[in-house]
């Protein structure tokens, strides 16, 4: 196997989970790695084949994705998983100028010990553990294995402010540091555009048809309970009744999907409540939505609720510090709930019903502090890349 030839450099992106998962973290991969192909780099994708239907090899938007034959899912299939992973990196890496890691997890760390590094190209990973999310402890400190992990790597990706602080406070040289946040592009969102996105996704599939009249509220989620997908149901399930041209659409997949569409069936939803599953690309999606929901806190950080602000769709969530620390709590007040309560979700989202406007300006004023955060600096780390590799 060999990379596809390009004037860009050849990067290998390897992820624990690539599409067509729906979690938040997917979707900002795939964004990134879009961004970074429409930069003029030459992608493959190296991850797990988590189901025995899945290929072993596919295209997703002209980037190669190879998935390894054993998932993570035992002691057993890890340490298989593991051999694999090294053996095709070690196989592979000279089609490569740079390997990113997107976690300074399990797959950086069996890069970086288990694949010879005298020709390996600059290993890049990203550091943004969950333990940082929620204003954690901060005598939290790494694992060994992942402390390990960032010493030895080329580049150590930081997000956010708090990972570049942490990565310094464990002993992380300055110099290998690459702050780089999770900027998002938005989209085109005028009337025309919307009314094609509206009758691409109809034409796609009819249970997504709607009227000029309608509102759509959208909630491209994993589909599983600890995303708040039950809370969402019990929420705007009677709202549908009573408002009928207000649409809603769950999108995404998880082994709970059943449940769910068990839970409208009962209730007697589920003809008004669609649920199509999972979408590669959600910039259809956002265009034709009026309002996004992201039920759970914590949820949709990532990417979904910052692209959403920077495209100027509103969303409701439930309000935490760590939204604050994206927007400014006077922004986004009107755009969040309290978590976990059902009748605060509801009472949201029929002041939404009644009076969009309120929701539209609140989404405007966050939209300007998102767009006002500086562009991701690829072509910084790509030069770093390339001048770490030319030493070798």
């Amino acid at each position: 196997m060999s990379a596809a030839p390009s004037e860009g450099p050849r990067v290998l992106i390897v992820t624990r989970r690539f599409w067509p998962s729906c979690s938040d973290s997917t979707q900002r991969l795939v964004s990134w790695a879009r961004a970074l192909q429409a930069r003029g780099a030459s992608l493959a994708i190296l991850t797990p084949r988590w189901h025995s239907s899945w290929s072993t090899r596919l295209d997703f938007h002209e980037m190669p994705v190879h998935r390894l034959e054993y998932a993570p899912t035992n002691p057993l299939r890890t340490a298989r998983y593991g051999r694999g992973l090294a053996d095709w990196v070690s196989k592979h890496c000279a089609s490569f100028d740079v390997i990113y890691c997107d976690s300074a997890d399990l797959e950086a760390q069996i890069i970086l010990t288990q694949v010879p590094g005298l020709h390996r190209p600059p290993v890049v990973i990203r550091f943004d553990p969950l333990e940082l999310a929620d204003g954690c402890d901060p005598r939290w400190q790494p694992g060994a294995r992942t402390l390990d992990a960032c010493r030895s790597a080329s580049i150590v990706v930081a997000p956010r402010a708090d990972a570049h602080q942490r990565l310094r406070a464990i002993g992380i040289q300055e110099t290998k540091i690459e702050r780089i946040p999770d900027a998002s592009i938005p989209i085109n969102r005028t009337d025309l555009v919307r009314a094609a996105a509206r009758n691409a996704l109809a034409d796609i599939n009819h249970d997504l048809f709607v009227r000029s009249i309608d509102r759509v509220v959208v909630c491209p989620l994993e589909l599983t309970r600890k995303a708040g997908v039950e809370l969402l149901i019990r929420a705007i399930g009677p709202l549908v009744q009573d408002h009928r041209a207000l649409r809603v659409w769950l999108l995404g997949d998880s082994a709970e999907r059943s449940r769910f569409y068990d839970q409208l069936r009962y209730n007697g939803w589920h003809n008004l409540i669609a649920m199509p599953g999972a979408f590669e690309d959600l910039d259809e999606v956002l265009r034709a939505a009026d309002l996004c929901i992201v039920p759970a806190r914590g949820h949709g950080l990532g990417w979904l609720i910052p692209k959403c602000a920077a495209s100027a769709v509103p969303f409701l969530t439930p309000d935490s510090p760590e939204l604050r620390s994206l927007f400014v709590s006077e922004n986004v007040s009107q755009l969040t709930f309290r978590d976990g309560d059902v009748e605060s979700l509801r009472e949201k989202i029929t002041q939404w019903l009644n009076s969009p406007l309120p929701f539209r300006q609140a989404i405007s004023r966050a939209r300007e502090q998102q767009v006002s955060q500086p562009a991701p600096a690829w072509d910084s780390l790509l030069a770093r890349c390339a001048a770490s590799f030319s030493k070798i």
